[in-house]
């Protein structure tokens, strides 16, 4: 996995995470309406019963995305996802930090320790939970 694949998958677990713990409300204000659009297009981010969840399965925006009516090309999202970064700090880890520079701690510091996608994943679900990464 390349640095910015990386980066990507921990912006999604990252952004997930925001969703859970912070107002839903702020951090949808935190996008533009297109990026807006374009989340909810690919199914990213899911309104349910004025709740927003979001899916960090990339590849199923990506697939999303090939086959959207406004051809949303996945860039887009992944730039919406540093907006939400950037305009919101991750706060349930102690001190906090911007989103932004949540991530890139992450990809500063694991960037080729793991040999797998599945040990990414493992390691990435267990730093956006506070844990060491390791």
């Amino acid at each position: 996995m390349d640095a910015e694949q990386l980066n990507q998958l921990v912006s999604a677990y990252t952004v997930e995470r925001i969703f859970i713990e912070q107002d839903q409300e702020e951090i949808i204000d935190s996008t533009t309406e297109r990026q807006y659009d374009d989340l909810v297009e690919v199914g990213a981010l899911i309104e349910d019963e004025g709740e927003y969840i979001f899916d960090p399965d990339s590849t199923s925006w990506e697939a999303a995305a090939t086959l959207s009516d406004r051809g949303v090309p996945i860039a887009r999202i992944y730039n919406a996802l540093d907006a939400i970064l950037f305009a919101n700090n991750v706060n349930w880890c102690g001190e906090e930090v911007q989103g932004t520079d949540f991530v890139h701690e992450y990809v500063h510091t694991f960037d080729g320790a793991f040999d797998t996608y599945a040990e990414y994943e493992q390691s990435i679900a267990d730093y956006v939970d506070c844990g060491t990464g390791e």
